[in-house]
């Protein structure tokens, strides 16, 4: 699994670009929730400050169908995804401005179920592997 960031450093008003790889390097063929048909998605990316643990919001790019697919992942296949978050977090009065500071990035492949949570940020039931880096927000 590959993920590519182009920096460590993002101002408060930068768009977060993140560019995912996932190779199915196992024997076995994964089975993973896909997104819905209108918003496909193979990887699970979560990007967390450090301290408050507030996730940032991705980009909205649409309204997706609430139908959610799954997706099989052959030994040896390749699957890619590009996502944009914005510096935003869900606050108790909808999105506010992210906390500067450090942020965890981590992205696996989804697992086979996941469960909404009241954020509306999908949890993987069961997690699997996943590859973590870490950010900086700066003013």
């Amino acid at each position: 699994m590959k993920s590519y960031w182009t920096k460590n450093r993002y101002g408060i008003n930068d768009d977060i670009v993140v560019k995912t790889k996932l190779t199915n390097q196992g024997e076995d063929t994964l089975t993973y929730v896909s997104g819905s048909s209108s918003c496909p998605k193979h990887a699970v990316v979560n990007i967390v400050h450090v301290e408050t643990n507030k996730r940032l919001e991705i980009k909205p790019y649409g309204p997706c169908t609430a139908d959610l697919g799954k997706s099989k992942l052959k030994p040896g296949q390749t699957v890619e995804d590009t996502d944009i978050y914005i510096t935003k977090v869900y606050g108790k009065s909808g999105q506010e401005l992210a906390p500067l500071g450090k942020y965890d990035i981590e992205v696996a492949l989804p697992s086979e179920d996941i469960r909404s949570t009241e954020n509306n940020h999908s949890v993987p039931i069961e997690q699997r592997q996943s590859v973590k880096t870490q950010i900086v927000l700066v003013r």
